[in-house]
């Protein structure tokens, strides 16, 4: 089920936000910049609808959005985190906001589109969009993009307190693959976000990727999906797939989330990233699933019994996959955001 609005909700696509940064430093941008590999935070006044939130933490975040900006370019993605020294401090109820630059995007809407999408299918982030104002100067228009925590989970899980790890982009990723027992084959490859109460978070992780590289296909009812969600994990390719989400576990085996529903013990492979979907034309249905070092598609996805859902999730999907259904949509953030673009001086296209 899609996660329910809030009264006032943070990411109604309706509402046109404008969010206010004031850094005391005159060299702001500097630190900024100095702390980006370090992903130290930033001390800043935030203001919203009227409202002061003192000592909110600033970063900049993301990897080819930010390293990969033309020269001299300031439109940097941000991390705001709400809790940096006060704990009970929220927006809205949520205590961390994503605030994307549109990188690859001219359009700055697939990510919002995307999202928004996916999210009435399974857990996934909601987005719209906001304006940014540092110190007083228009920083032009953002993707507001939920942040992947515990505030997300919980529209859609019971129990927020599982083992939740990130793969980052990857043009090789790992793709949740066996390569040995021992934790060190996989602490580089991916990050644990929350251990889960697990006093070894690793163990659980490598024997998903056991499960799905070596276990027993012939039963899978009873080898793999007791330890890997395969149902909603097919829910969660098939999106990949066919709006083409190019840092994805179907193009690279990397930038995805893993959760692990404390419920009921399984795995549950997820998204964390939608900036360069609606990108490719001649993807095939089947992208990859030959493609050993993705074992999710290769091997358990090669089942026929499990093959026939992955089409039969694809043709749900494929209903809305016409202009007819996203065009409204698509105009409607356009229209709203027209005028905030076209005075953006720093935008990237």
């Amino acid at each position: 089920c899609a996660g329910t609005a809030m009264g006032q909700d943070l990411y109604d696509t309706s509402v046109l936000r404008t969010i206010n940064f004031t850094f005391a430093e005159p060299n702001w941008e500097t630190l900024l910049r100095n702390n980006y590999a370090s992903q130290t935070d930033l001390l800043c006044t935030m203001t919203v609808d009227g409202v002061t939130y003192p000592n909110v933490g600033v970063r900049i975040r993301g990897n080819t959005s930010y390293t990969a900006l033309p020269a001299g370019s300031q439109k940097f993605s941000l991390n705001v985190d709400l809790e940096a020294v006060d704990p009970e401090q929220d927006l809205l109820g949520y205590g961390s906001l994503n605030l994307n630059n549109g990188f690859h995007d001219p359009t700055f809407a697939r990510e919002v589109l995307y999202n928004n999408y996916v999210a009435q299918f399974m857990p996934n982030m909601r987005a719209n969009h906001v304006i940014v104002t540092i110190n007083g100067v228009n920083w032009g228009v953002y993707n507001n993009v939920q942040q992947f925590n515990k505030t997300m989970l919980s529209t859609h899980f019971p129990d927020t307190s599982g083992l939740r790890i990130k793969c980052a982009n990857n043009p090789n990723g790992p793709g949740l693959r066996y390569v040995g027992a021992t934790s060190n084959l996989y602490s580089t490859a991916y990050e644990i976000k929350d251990a889960g109460g697990f006093a070894d978070p690793w163990a659980p992780h490598i024997l998903v990727c056991n499960t799905l590289t070596n276990g027993v296909t012939a039963n899978w009812q009873t080898t793999i999906d007791p330890i890997f969600a395969i149902d909603p994990s097919i829910w969660s390719v098939v999106f990949e797939n066919i709006l083409t989400d190019d840092d994805s576990y179907v193009n690279k085996g990397a930038d995805f989330m893993t959760y692990r529903n404390p419920t009921d013990g399984r795995t549950y492979l997820l998204q964390t990233d939608a900036n360069e979907t609606f990108t490719q034309t001649n993807w095939s249905p089947t992208l990859n699933f030959t493609a050993t070092t993705k074992p999710f598609l290769s091997r358990v996805l090669a089942v026929p019994e499990l093959r026939q859902r992955y089409f039969a999730h694809m043709r749900t999907v494929k209903q809305d996959l016409n202009w007819t259904y996203f065009e409204p949509k698509a105009v409607a953030l356009r229209d709203q955001i027209d005028a905030a673009v076209q005075a953006d001086t720093k935008k990237l296209y």
